[in-house]
């Protein structure tokens, strides 16, 4: 859930507004909790509430598809190693308070 958290607050301080942003998942519990929209965790949740408030306020319409992680072209950024096409993207993207908590830059 932070991924696409994360993701969707750098494809905004890149610019992107009023867009449809289709992510894929090779986390099944995410790809359901963001179809439902409602996770078992209270902590996720929160994240899943404010994910969607910070896409409706820049006109973002998400969706979600599940990937077998040998196919989730995004695994490896996930883990922080990125391809020179990531190089326009400020990395992080500033990170909400809620976050700063959960997230460890090495």
């Amino acid at each position: 859930m932070v991924a696409i958290d994360l993701g969707l607050r750098a494809l905004v301080q890149s610019g992107l507004r009023n867009v449809h942003l289709q992510f894929h998942s090779d986390n099944q519990g995410v790809v359901r909790a963001l179809k439902a929209g409602k996770f078992h965790s209270p902590v996720q949740n929160d994240i899943l509430r404010r994910i969607s408030s910070f896409a409706l306020d820049h006109d973002i319409w998400l969706s979600v598809d599940w990937v077998k992680s040998g196919d989730n072209l995004s695994d490896g950024i996930s883990r922080g190693v990125f391809p020179r096409s990531m190089a326009r993207f400020g990395f992080p993207p500033p990170l909400p308070s809620y976050l700063k908590k959960s997230i460890c830059l090495v």
